[in-house]
């Protein structure tokens, strides 16, 4: 019998899950339904523990493929993201406030620029999106999660291996934080027949199920970011997506995203004969003051400061001047504490409307050592961010620009706009009003 730990008039998605086994290194079968107003969505599916760090916490994380009775794969559009069978269900369990990773990727979906393949395949996602969702396990309540897409070869829309063209599009993934995820050349070279290769993993093409691998294009990067002088400026344009790859360092410096310099890097390449690397951010837990365990993370630092490929950037190809304009432009705007503050409001609004605050601290505060009250969070996070912005203003040599004491609405996004009112500050998203610390706020008053 399911327990009601809460009752609020209005809820989260809820996913049911039904197994009787469950491992990090091996799907078994259950039962997945996802329950949203009045509609429900059944299905037989096979679930696996998922993570690395997150395996110790005692709130799983798990990774589901769908399928029909008859055992048949299925592509389900679940709560309007992509139509596919297999989703990510993360939990979250380091984060205080249960919204980092999902935040942080929601803005880089904003801001980003589009990857250097956009006009040729338009419905790519350089990114994940998500949903939060109430999840249940054989009718035990477990929380807050967050539904989501992966970041593979069908989100990037890499060009798909044959037979006939052979291997087209790569992807790589660097886990571990070690030289060459810094893109220094390791002094052994790939073999074909392995999925791995220092710290990075071959993702696609898919060893494991028969399809031929090439760690060409990543060791072609590496050498070419082992070049000086000219012969690095001269090429590196060739090789690189230089506009992502600025935005990527600097979501990283505004997360102080510690975990995400090197290792949790996606590493694509769109085709074969195209060999312009593409950065895809993942996992951004460790984000927004706080690091991969929950402690407190510093705001007085800068990231990449052992990275070869930044550092050969920076020396050859005025890398610090293109971060200069870049943050200038994203400060006035998607980097303001104003946005960042109206990104992070809802989903804190809609734990406090539907009670899973509550919910979420009486199932897990105290677990693994970390204690969190979700409403006080907030004020951390905002706290954090106006001291991280400051001090990347001085980092990149941006002086901000005084208030306008206008009523006056300056558009930030098609959803979003700020305004003052009786010398306060509006952030307005969609119909909904906020304060500067993210709470609502009634007819903008």
């Amino acid at each position: 019998m399911a327990v009601c730990l809460i009752c609020h008039a209005e809820s989260l998605p809820r996913i049911d899950l039904r197994y009787t086994a469950l491992a990090s290194d091996v799907f078994h079968d259950g039962g997945f339904q996802l329950v949203q107003d009045n509609e429900t969505i059944a299905l037989q599916m096979q679930i696996r523990h998922r993570g690395a760090t997150s395996l110790s916490y005692d709130k799983p994380s798990y990774a589901v493929k769908l399928y029909d009775a008859s055992g048949i794969k299925v592509d389900t559009a679940l709560l309007g993201m992509r139509s596919d069978n297999y989703w990510i269900l993360d939990a979250m369990a380091i984060d205080k406030a249960r919204m980092r990773n999902r935040v942080a990727m929601d803005l880089w979906l904003e801001f980003s620029r589009k990857p250097w393949y956009y006009d040729k395949e338009p419905k790519l996602v350089n990114g994940y999106r998500g949903k939060m969702v109430e999840v249940y396990v054989n009718d035990s309540p477990q929380g807050i999660y967050c539904l989501m897409e992966r970041v593979d070869r069908k989100q990037l829309k890499l060009k798909k291996y044959s037979e006939t063209k052979g291997i087209q599009g790569t992807w790589y993934k660097a886990w571990d934080n070690v030289r060459s995820s810094a893109f220094y050349l390791p002094t052994t070279r790939p073999t074909e027949t392995s999925a791995k290769y220092d710290s990075w993993e071959v993702k696609y093409p898919d060893l494991e199920d028969g399809e031929p691998i090439t760690w060409q294009p990543l060791y072609h990067l590496l050498q070419v970011v082992q070049r000086t002088g000219a012969n690095f400026s001269d090429s590196i344009a060739e090789h690189l997506d230089i506009p992502v790859f600025t935005d990527y360092v600097l979501l990283c410096q505004l997360l102080s995203a510690r975990d995400n310099d090197r290792k949790n890097v996606n590493l694509s390449f769109y085709q074969a004969g195209a060999e312009r690397a593409l950065f895809t951010p993942w996992d951004l837990d460790h984000s927004w003051g706080r690091r991969y365990n929950s402690v407190e993370e510093e705001y007085d630092q800068i990231l990449f400061n052992n990275h070869q490929l930044y550092k050969r950037l920076n020396t050859y190809y005025h890398f610090q001047d293109t971060l200069e304009t870049r943050y200038a432009e994203l400060r006035r705007t998607y980097f303001s504490i104003e946005h960042i503050d109206s990104l992070f409001a809802p989903y804190f609004e809609l734990y406090a409307r539907t009670g899973m605050d509550i919910v979420e601290a009486k199932l897990w505060s105290g677990h693994n050592g970390i204690v969190f009250d979700i409403p006080s969070e907030q004020q951390y996070i905002h706290d954090w961010v106006v001291k991280r912005l400051a001090y990347l203003d001085g980092q990149y040599h941006y002086t901000p620009l005084p208030p306008t004491p206008t009523n006056e609405i300056t558009t930030i996004t098609a959803t979003t706009s700020k305004y003052q009112k009786d010398g306060k500050l509006i952030i307005q998203r969609g119909q909904t009003c906020y304060d500067i610390y993210g709470r609502i706020i009634e007819n903008g008053q």
